[in-house]
């Protein structure tokens, strides 16, 4: 009797087509972009669709406070506030770590530390589906103690390993930094990039699926367009 998990919607009009079905089960995935493309938008359609399925969640916000999340998602016609109401969501802000700078030396701030809390809190809670949105702060302000690719591999290992949830990573696309040149560094199970591009005419957005272990993907970039009510909708 096989005991393969089933595919994890994405939540996404159109993505599950391009990877086998949805995200695999109870592993950990990068989404990286620069501002702007949808990549946040990705995040919440992930959540919503475990809690409307009736899965718990958590949401990790690390550069903008939780009210605003809320807001914004709102503004596109995705609610969150039933299910925070109904307590099947969390969303867990970790603003103030980052933007005390006091508080960043390595003698107070642990970043180690600081993930190992997250996984106690996702466990303890029992939260299906994880969105840490974005990831970059808590990497990059560990890079002076540990290699940033050794420090994500650990990340990644601790979550895969002590948890049970499928977790979604959100990254700003840097020169040097997380973007698709790197895919094959990293310990995720996925990495997709979203992109865009603007001419005098017209925005045009597009994703690419860059790696998902154990299926077969669709390669190339495809269309994307937000879409008010729905969000990231992507034209395979």
């Amino acid at each position: 009797m096989s005991t393969t998990k089933q595919p994890v919607s994405t939540g996404v009009p159109g993505l599950d087509q391009l990877v086998g079905g949805g995200y695999p089960n109870g592993r950990t995935i990068l989404v990286s972009g620069q501002p702007g493309v949808g990549k946040t938008m990705l995040g919440i359609q992930f959540v919503l669709a475990g809690l409307r399925s009736g899965e718990k969640a958590v949401y990790i916000t690390l550069d903008q406070p939780a009210t605003q999340c809320i807001v914004d998602a709102e503004s596109v016609g995705l609610s969150l506030a039933p299910y925070l109401r109904n307590n099947h969501l969390k969303i867990l802000d970790l603003t103030h770590y980052f933007n005390n700078t006091e508080a960043l030396h390595d003698d107070v701030f642990s970043a180690t530390q600081l993930v190992d809390d997250i996984r106690r809190f996702i466990a303890k809670f029992g939260a299906q589906r994880v969105v840490m949105d974005p990831v970059s702060p808590l990497i990059f302000r560990h890079s002076r103690s540990l290699a940033v690719l050794e420090y994500l591999r650990q990340l990644i290992g601790m979550f895969e390993s002590k948890i049970e949830s499928t977790v979604v990573l959100i990254a700003n696309a840097q020169p040097g930094g997380l973007d698709q040149h790197d895919t094959e560094a990293f310990a995720t199970a996925g990495v997709i990039q979203l992109q865009h591009s603007v001419d005098v005419m017209e925005h045009q957005r597009h994703i690419c699926v860059y790696k998902m272990r154990g299926v077969s993907i669709q390669s190339g970039c495809f269309p994307v367009t937000i879409t008010p009510g729905v969000g990231v909708v992507v034209t395979p």
